[in-house]
């Protein structure tokens, strides 16, 4: 269930991934390399992940995907 108000599941859940999206940002090389040049950041508090593309001065973030989905759906994607 995703809600607007902060401090409930929704709210929670952009914050998680805005943040994962800011440590990306930062820092892109910490992060594994799951196909070609895409690169895969864990959220912690949901099963989610953020697939990005780090390029010269920005990433690319191609999907927020839930860990149980097929991820040939996010390969696709890219």
């Amino acid at each position: 269930m995703v809600r607007g108000s902060a401090g409930r599941p929704g709210a929670q859940f952009v914050s998680e991934i805005k943040r994962v999206v800011e440590l990306v940002s930062n820092h892109p090389e910490r992060f594994p390399t799951k196909h070609v040049e895409i690169r895969c950041a864990q959220a912690r508090r949901f099963p989610y992940s953020v697939f990005f593309r780090p390029e010269v001065n920005r990433v690319v973030v191609l999907a927020v995907f839930h860990a149980r989905r097929n991820p040939a759906v996010w390969q696709a994607r890219a």
